[in-house]
């Protein structure tokens, strides 16, 4: 077993260390299962599911990753969205490897603590935290990879080209200037499907990592089907505005309603309000995220329209 992080970090021990504990931990569940699970049942939730790129993905695999979208709250058709994830997760780590890109046991020691960092736990408290729920720690651990692996791709494919001038930096500090810190603006969708259509609302959740992908969803449709908002906080109505605030960016609500049609409400991204004498360097920063954020998601598109995915 590899030891595989996103921004995970160890203080209280070596890498060597770490790896061992999660390797140790991980070897003796499997000794368990192996001693409480019958033979038939414990090879069926290792068989294959999907190969994508003839890189497989398990029943096992796709169980675990429905358990920790579950821990993330994610809503959603949470079985569908984790074969998905785990497809999405393959083209990463394909196109890091084209690219001769590799994660570090640091980078993985950084990547996990950075992200139990954003719930404010250490890595070996989070991993126990998600181990109660029956997550094994390579589950994590593969999640972490992609991600720092796919980091490395869209930052050495776009970075150059994701690069802003001085002009669109003053813009931004510009358009903050006065204000207090916090959020300059949110940009949101509202698509429109009939309350009664339960099928066809499951069937789009699935579909939705991005709001980008509101476009294919409402192609052909009427056009106010779907619509994108940019505005203020101040502008935003009341009941919108308080979805909002519980949702990160590509998180989704479908509690609100417009007449007899469901609204699927989508976070697309804020544009933070810099205060007055911030660092450029900072709003620097912000913008070419956000840019090569936009660049990746188009590439991963691309892999994935180009992928043989296939079942066993």
């Amino acid at each position: 077993m590899t030891c595989q992080t996103e921004k995970i970090g160890v203080k209280s021990m070596s890498l060597r260390t770490a790896c061992q504990s999660v390797g140790a931990f991980l070897g003796l569940t499997l000794l368990a299962l192996a001693g409480t699970v019958p033979g038939a049942e414990a090879q069926s939730s290792f068989s294959p599911v999907l190969y994508v790129n003839d890189r497989v993905i398990t029943q096992f695999e796709v169980d675990q990753r429905r358990r920790l979208l579950v821990l993330f709250r994610t809503q959603g058709d949470v079985a569908q969205q984790a074969v998905d994830q785990l497809i999405d997760d393959r083209l990463r780590l394909f196109a890091a490897d084209q690219a001769g890109i590799e994660v570090t046991d640091e980078q993985m020691v950084e990547g996990m603590a950075e992200f139990a960092g954003r719930a404010n736990l250490s890595t070996e408290q989070f991993l126990t935290l998600v181990g109660q729920q029956g997550v094994q720690p390579e589950t994590f651990q593969d999640f972490i990879r992609a991600g720092l692996a796919w980091r490395g791709v869209v930052r050495g494919r776009f970075g150059p080209s994701a690069q802003v001038t001085d002009a669109e930096v003053d813009r931004a500090i510009s358009n903050a200037a006065g204000g207090a810190t916090g959020t300059l603006a949110i940009e949101y969708a509202e698509y429109l499907v009939n309350e009664t259509d339960t099928g066809k609302l499951a069937k789009t959740l699935s579909r939705l990592d991005t709001c980008d992908d509101l476009y294919g969803v409402a192609k052909g449709e009427p056009e106010e089907t779907l619509q994108f908002y940019t505005l203020p906080p101040a502008e935003i109505p009341a009941a919108v505005k308080a979805e909002l605030d519980q949702l990160d960016d590509g998180e989704i609500s479908t509690r609100l309603t417009r007449g007899p049609a469901l609204v699927i409400l989508m976070m697309c991204g804020r544009t933070a309000n810099f205060a007055e004498g911030v660092d450029r360097d900072t709003v620097r920063s912000a913008l070419v995220n956000q840019r090569i954020g936009t660049y990746a998601n188009g590439l991963l598109a691309e892999l994935k329209a180009d992928a043989i995915i296939r079942e066993p």
